[in-house]
C-alpha cells in the first residue's frame, strides 16, 4: 500500500471512531448545549469519514486522478466546515459549552464567508492559470472570517484557545494550497483534516467530559 492510499484508509478510520465517541457522548450528557456541539461533531465526522471511504475507493481505481480527489475533498469540506465553525462557536460562547448564547453571531454571514472561500479556492484548483490570484482572494476571505469569529466570539471567550488553534490548521491549508506535488499535497491535506476535525472534536469530547485544557 502506498504513502497516499494509506494515508486516507488511516483518515478514515479516525475519523470513523471519533464520530462514533462523539455520537455516544452525545447520548450520555444531560447538557443541551453538550448535545449541540457533540452532534455537530458526530455530523462532521460521518460526513468526512464517508467521503475518506470514497477517496479510498477513487484512488484504488485510478491512483493518478487527482482532479477527482480534489473535486470529493472540496463537496466534504463544503459540507463539514460550515458545521465545524458552528461547533467551535457555540463551544466558545459559554462558559457551559455555548449555554451563554452566541453573542450576537451572524451564522448565515459565517457560512456565506467559508463557502466563498472554499468557492475561490476551488476556482483556483480547476482554473490552474488563476491560482494565485484566486488563493489570495480565498485567503483574504479567510482572514475576514476569523477575525470576524474573533471580534463577535474569541476574544470574549475563555476557551479562545481552540479557536486560535483552528485559525493556525485553517491557515496551512492555504500553504498546502500552492504545492505542486499532488502526492505530498493530499497526503498533508489528510493529516490537517485528521488535526481539524479529529482532534478538535476529541478535544470539545474531553471537555464535555470534565476534563478542561488549554481553556
Amino acid at each position: 500500500m502506498d504513502a497516499l492510499r494509506l494515508s486516507l484508509v488511516a483518515s478514515n478510520l479516525f475519523l470513523g471512531g471519533t464520530s462514533f465517541i462523539t455520537f455516544v457522548e452525545s447520548l450520555r450528557t444531560t447538557s443541551t448545549a453538550t448535545r449541540h456541539v457533540m452532534n455537530l461533531e458526530t455530523a462532521v465526522s460521518l460526513v468526512a469519514s464517508i467521503a475518506y471511504g470514497y477517496l479510498t475507493k477513487m484512488n484504488e481505481q485510478k491512483p493518478d486522478d487527482y482532479d477527482s480527489l480534489t473535486f470529493v475533498r472540496y463537496a466534504d469540506w463544503v459540507v463539514t466546515t460550515p458545521l465545524l465553525l458552528l461547533a467551535m462557536s457555540l463551544f466558545l460562547a459559554g462558559d457551559e459549552l455555548g449555554d451563554g448564547g452566541l453573542r450576537g453571531l451572524s451564522v448565515s454571514l459565517v457560512v456565506a464567508l467559508d463557502l466563498l472561500m472554499l468557492a475561490l479556492g476551488f476556482l483556483g484548483e480547476v482554473r490552474r492559470k488563476d491560482r494565485a490570484r484566486l488563493g489570495a482572494a480565498s485567503f483574504v476571505v479567510f482572514g475576514v472570517l476569523f477575525t470576524y469569529l474573533y471580534v463577535v466570539l474569541a476574544r470574549h471567550s475563555e476557551r479562545a484557545g481552540v479557536f486560535y488553534f483552528v485559525t493556525a490548521v485553517w491557515g496551512l491549508y492555504g500553504v498546502l494550497y500552492y504545492w505542486k506535488d499532488p502526492v505530498a499535497k493530499n497526503i498533508a491535506y489528510n493529516a490537517l483534516d485528521v488535526v481539524s476535525k479529529v482532534c478538535v472534536g476529541l478535544y470539545f469530547w474531553l471537555v464535555a467530559a470534565g476534563l478542561r485544557l488549554f481553556v
